[in-house]
């Protein structure tokens, strides 16, 4: 065997293992949530690298008989060497930019390849670069090293031991926090592959479930003894509660437009009427917060933009591993569009600066007879950032496209610039000043504003950016005549898991609230302002709550409430899925819970993985777990996760989550 060859394997084996090390390092720095047992993060980690890097280098070893099938085989390794040390440092920018590893979940986003051109800047190439550089550096570095070799340690028996003890390492179930994120991208994507089949063998078909089954979801909707249901074949299907003039509006005369203005991954902690430690990021929303009515404590129902859109519409909540609005666009629903165009609402619209097809929306919306608008109807004039048309653009063409439907109408208008990678237009105005400087985990080059890591600076400045779009949208449409007749509902679609400014994330919780916790703002010149709903809410409280601001008393199905409504539960539940951990957090006045739902064999009783319970009040990071403090509450939020994972999904994906056929008959 060609000693040569054995050298240069034992070299390029360790800068693998080498170059692992560097990029967990990278992510335990800069990734919002880092391991708290970063030794066994590591170790556990490295012990995946050692694994794939052995298994590879066996069967060249083992072919390298010929001084052609060795430089073959040499060449083979450097290259396989060189590819994975680049796919971790491509996974890395991707836990550190959802703050977890990359779910199955995450590729129903749309195409892959699209996600990772839009999410590079300058900065990505460089580093890429540069560690391509690096690496070929260090390849060759190697390959000149070894020809002086007269031995190396690099023998099959030796890489077979180590390929052993790693892959036992590999097969021990490790409880070690944020175990998925240290995972070597070979090994991640196994993973991934193995979660898409898992998801595939669950697909429930609708037969399998009797409906006096389903109907325990209407557990989800809080008080389900209050409301009047229509069918236990339909378990959500029920009609409203007799509401006051004063809640539903100015005058029951009017039948209102409704407008969502929805915010790219405009979390809470920017928000200035929300709390934020800098003042001056959204001054446009908080005008309109101190004119409107705004919800305190408001929980997106997911991490992506469909999450949202689901749930405004819609009054659901997304379903676990499942993306419906790509994968499932046909399931029979019933919700804002089909109610509103019953009661005598004429047009649907659906705009935004990035392209419609990214998460297959045209299947969903055009056969519900939505007229959508996307970058592509943009002129080419118009600025643009690697996502798509600038923020304020959309706000000119949304005011152009509202101005040509008939009303009353609803519409969606949904920003795109407060996205990694944080890109400025060139039609941007005044930036915010005074942002502290923070270096800690950061690196940048000379001449480049962004930051390696966290991007929490250049997300400031992209969230004012979008206000501005904002404030340029609300002041357009202030001119026209179908403005005093409409209801804006302003909303981030998700957070993100970006750390704020000052602060590392330590906590599971602390994690949940930044993916979830988002501003919303009710406005309109036929309300009274100057309310604050305590919550907690959701998106999907928007159909109820909509529904009676405009006086439209027909039937409805959905998992809200009425979120100004005289009778509301209190302790009504809010839920929130967030894909990328898997993670389920459930919401009530006076607590938090969190669990993981594994992709498959959810226990049928007792402990669920991962809980923690939470009083948000007393504990806002989230760093005591009261589950042992109470057990019934405890136990109530363990029927109510079931509820979701199972009879839920089961539920919507029946096509049973709306109303029953005919009841457009039925009319008021």
């Amino acid at each position: 065997m060609c000693i040569r060859t054995r050298a240069f394997i034992q070299y390029a084996f360790l800068i693998l293992l080498l170059f692992g090390v560097v990029i967990r390092m990278r992510i335990q720095i800069a990734s919002a949530l880092a391991s708290n047992e970063p030794w066994l993060w590591h170790s556990v980690g490295l012990a995946g690298d050692a694994l794939v890097g052995s298994l590879a280098a066996l069967p060249l070893l083992a072919l390298s008989r010929s001084e052609r099938s060795a430089a073959f085989g040499r060449a083979l390794y450097g290259s396989f060497v060189a590819v994975l040390c680049l796919l971790h440092l491509v996974r890395s920018e991707a836990v550190i930019l959802f703050g977890s590893a990359v779910r199955a979940e995450d590729f129903n986003a749309g195409p892959v390849l699209v996600t990772i051109q839009r999410s590079m800047r300058g900065y990505s190439g460089v580093l890429l670069i540069s560690s391509s550089a690096a690496l070929a550096i260090g390849l060759w570095v190697a390959g000149a090293a070894a020809r002086t070799r007269d031995r190396a340690w690099a023998t099959v028996p030796r890489l077979a031991g180590i390929a052993l003890l790693a892959t036992i390492s590999s097969l021990i179930p490790w409880k070690i926090h944020r175990i998925e994120s240290a995972r070597t991208p070979i090994l991640a994507l196994v993973d991934v592959i193995r979660d898409m089949g898992l998801a595939t063998e669950a697909s429930w078909s609708p037969s399998t479930r009797p409906p006096s089954q389903i109907t325990a979801a209407r557990a989800m909707t809080g008080a389900a003894s209050a409301r009047e249901f229509l069918s236990d074949h339909y378990p959500l299907a029920h009609r409203p509660r007799p509401q006051s003039h004063r809640s539903r509006g100015a005058s029951p005369y009017v039948r209102p437009n409704v407008v969502f203005f929805a915010i790219e991954s405009l979390r809470i902690e920017e928000v200035g009427v929300y709390g934020s430690k800098l003042a001056g990021i959204t001054p446009n929303l908080d005008r309109l917060a101190a004119e409107g009515i705004r919800v305190e404590r408001v929980y997106s129902p997911g991490t992506y933009s469909p999450a949202a859109e689901l749930g405004l519409w819609y009054g659901l909540y997304p379903i676990p591993g499942r993306m419906l609005l790509t994968e499932s666009p046909q399931t029979p629903l019933t919700g804002l569009p089909e109610i509103l165009r019953q009661a005598g609402w004429r047009a649907f619209l659906w705009i935004s600066s990035t392209d419609q097809t990214f998460f297959k929306r045209e299947r969903f919306y055009k056969p519900r007879g939505f007229v959508m608008i996307d970058g592509n109807d943009f002129p080419q004039s118009d600025p643009r950032v690697n996502w798509g048309v600038s923020d304020r653009a959309l706000a000119r063409r949304a005011v152009t496209a509202i101005n040509s439907l008939q009303e009353p109408f609803a519409a969606m208008v949904l920003t795109v610039n407060n996205h990694h990678p944080y890109q400025l237009p060139s039609d941007a105005g005044p930036r915010v000043r005074g942002l502290p400087a923070e270096r800690r985990g950061y690196a940048t080059f000379p001449g480049t504003e962004q930051v390696f890591g966290m991007h929490t600076s250049q997300m400031i400045q992209t969230i004012h950016y979008s206000d501005q779009a904002l404030g340029d949208f609300i002041t357009m449409a202030r001119a026209q005549p179908w403005f005093e007749r409409t209801i804006f509902v302003i909303t981030g679609d998700h957070g993100i898991a970006v750390a704020p400014l000052g602060e590392q994330v330590l906590t599971i919780h602390r994690l949940s609230e930044l993916r979830h916790r988002v501003p919303l703002v009710i406005y309109s010149p036929l309300l009274r302002g100057g309310r604050v709903v305590r919550g907690p809410g959701s998106h999907v409280d928007m159909l109820p709550t909509l529904l009676a601001l405009a006086g439209v008393d027909m039937p409805r199905a959905g998992a809200g409430t009425d979120l100004l409504s005289e009778i509301v539960d209190p302790d009504r539940p809010v839920f929130a899925w967030s894909e990328h951990e898997r993670m389920l957090t459930i919401a009530t006045v006076g607590s938090v819970y969190h669990c993981t739902l594994p992709a498959r064999g959810l226990p049928t009783s007792g402990a669920l993985p991962d809980e923690i319970l939470i009083d948000p009040e007393a504990d806002p990071v989230g760093r005591r777990n009261l589950c042992a403090e109470r057990p019934r509450e405890l136990e109530r939020f363990r029927r109510l996760a079931r509820t979701y994972a199972d009879t839920y999904a089961q539920m919507v994906l029946a096509g049973r989550s709306g109303l029953p056929p005919g009841w457009q008959s039925s009319g008021n």
